[in-house]
């Protein structure tokens, strides 16, 4: 996983990126510490990455949607 550090000054928030190839790992690594190495299992964590993902990166929308929307009243 790389940090990619925000270039706002003052903030010290970091954006986490991740490459495909980091992620199947991860999956793969987490398959196998439930003790579950099958593709089915590798395939179902991969949707639950997949689904967070898009989860956290809908919260963030929302959260610059509410502060860009305060900023214009």
């Amino acid at each position: 996983m790389r940090q990619r550090e925000d270039l706002r000054p003052g903030t010290a928030e970091q954006e986490m990126t991740v490459s495909e190839q980091e992620r199947a790992q991860a999956v793969e690594r987490a398959a196998r510490l439930l003790g579950r190495g099958d593709q089915a299992s590798w395939q179902a964590l991969g949707s639950l990455w997949d689904e967070a993902f898009d989860n956290g990166r809908l919260a963030a929308l929302d959260e610059l949607q509410d502060r860009f929307c305060v900023c214009m009243k």
